[in-house]
């Protein structure tokens, strides 16, 4: 599936790159671009939603992202009906019969993916986070609804537009406005299941339809419609991108809880702003007509406006300067002092959600508890500075000998603990074996300490206290035979 999703992407890119040339030459007519990007269409819809249908029926996918994925099936061929239909419109032998039959399957295209957007695994969200949510959303719908009600609701009345079209033409934008609240709630939460490539290449695709969409309404609104070629090549774009996301979907292998805490919402502190932007600038529209009657009140208003911006501006950076304190003092309320490593808090909360995977995904993992041995007299030897030098080395060496993905922390004390993912009973003792090599070796130049290293494997119904427990007995064991790491099982 993996191969044929690759050409099939690798195709569409080459067909799409071929029509933009052609669409530009002056070979090409307003009727056979239309007819070539309906055919487009078609075939990228039905290409996105074979690859729904596999989703959707594969076991490997997370239950959550299958149903999300029937929503964008079902909407992908709301999709295939409804450039059907316009195609056949496009036919001289066809004599319109349903001229609105195609709009109907267009409009139901965005419940459906509004629907996928909101089945997707979100992770949990704080009470004040989703009051920041729904802020948010109210914000995108508000603002959208203002250049409906000061633009275009007048630019179609003035065009004559009334009764079913009317009703059409202003059905679209509404319609937009549910994508645009669906993409705030996409965009401003954390979907730790599925690679955050996949989330930016669908809300890309999303974007560029409800983009399109305003600039054909606009056009028709103002009587100036846009260029086919440039309207077509954008939704073929769009739709191309939404191939991306469900090649990309069908790639990924692996759906374990991701750690998410460098994922930064694209939203959450700036769309207020833009928010407040978008109005101050359709405020400044609104202003060069009223200056023509009255220029005392325009420029009145004119400049509160403008000290506004400047309001906005300045607390933008304040906002800015206040997310960096607070990305300094989360690391620092989850960060041991000494050594650098991960702190308790952080590796109890790290533990949980291993425990967590590894049981709803029958995925492996193993512990390591590391101790110094006699540390208590290497302080009252050598001082407890020296002691000190002795965990960071420690910290040090524990680093450089892990893989990218375990997660080391100090437990307290002279204690580490060390989370090894995807790894079985032999991948545990191999890693401690290397481990104690390393941290041997290099203690024993200048007659330091010895360490022992206890582990156990996570096994089903475990909870993370009796793992815990397991490596600390395996740990002492090793303590009292006083050898390298511990034999095997």
């Amino acid at each position: 599936m993996r191969k044929f999703v690759n050409a099939a992407l690798v195709g569409a890119t080459v067909a799409l790159g071929l029509f933009a040339v052609w669409a530009g030459s002056p070979w090409s007519t307003a009727t056979h671009i239309e007819l070539i990007a309906r055919l487009g269409l078609i075939a990228l819809s039905l290409l996105i939603a074979g690859g729904g249908v596999y989703i959707a029926r594969t076991p490997a996918f997370p239950a959550p992202l299958r149903r999300a994925w029937v929503f964008f099936l079902l909407g992908s061929l709301a999709a295939v009906a409804a450039e059907s239909l316009r195609l056949l419109n496009l036919l001289p032998a066809v004599a319109n019969p349903w001229p609105w039959l195609a709009d109907v399957f267009f409009l139901l295209v965005y419940p459906l993916f509004l629907g996928g957007i909101l089945a997707l695994p979100y992770a949990p969200l704080k009470p004040e986070q989703r009051l920041v949510l729904f802020v948010d959303i109210i914000i995108v719908v508000l603002v959208g609804g203002i250049f409906l009600w000061q633009i275009l609701v007048p630019g179609l009345v003035a065009q004559g537009l009334s009764g079913l079209p009317g009703v059409l033409a202003v059905a679209y934008p509404l319609a937009d406005l549910l994508i645009l609240a669906g993409l705030v709630t996409l965009l401003q939460q954390e979907v730790p299941t599925i690679e955050r490539r996949v989330l930016l290449a669908f809300a890309a695709g999303m974007a560029l339809t409800v983009l399109t969409d305003t600039l054909s309404v606009t056009g028709q609104a103002f009587g100036h419609p846009v260029a086919p070629a440039v309207l077509n090549l954008a939704w073929l774009v769009a739709r191309w991108a939404l191939l991306v996301t469900v090649t990309w979907q069908i790639k990924q292998s692996r759906f374990e809880d991701q750690e998410t805490s460098s994922f930064s919402p694209l939203l959450r502190t700036n769309l207020i702003y833009g928010g407040v932007l978008l109005v101050v600038v359709l405020a400044v529209l609104a202003l060069v007509n009223l200056a023509r009657t009255d220029i005392i009140l325009a420029g009145t208003l004119l400049g509160s406006r403008s000290l506004t911006l400047l309001v906005l501006l300045r607390q933008y950076f304040v906002l800015r300067e206040n997310r960096r304190l607070t990305k300094a003092l989360e690391h620092l309320a989850v960060t041991d002092a000494l050594t650098g490593l991960a702190n308790r808090r952080l590796f109890d909360e790290t533990l949980a959600r291993e425990v967590i995977r590894s049981q709803r995904y029958q995925r492996p993992f193993s512990l390591l508890l590391l101790d110094v041995n006699d540390f208590k007299r290497l302080n009252d030897q050598r001082g407890h500075q020296a002691g000190d030098q002795v965990l960071q080395s420690l910290a040090s060496l524990i680093r450089a000998q892990l893989r990218a993905s375990d997660f080391a922390a100090r437990y307290g004390g002279d204690e580490f603990v060390i989370i090894l993912p995807e790894s079985d009973t032999a991948v545990a003792r191999n890693v401690a074996e290397k481990l104690h090599a390393a941290i041997s070796g290099v203690l024993a130049l200048d007659n330091g300490p010895t360490v022992s290293i206890g582990r156990a494997a996570f096994q089903p119904k475990m909870t993370a206290a009796a793992l815990l427990e397991l490596a600390d007995q395996d740990m002492y064991r090793a303590k009292a035979a006083q050898t390298q790491p511990p034999i095997a099982y």
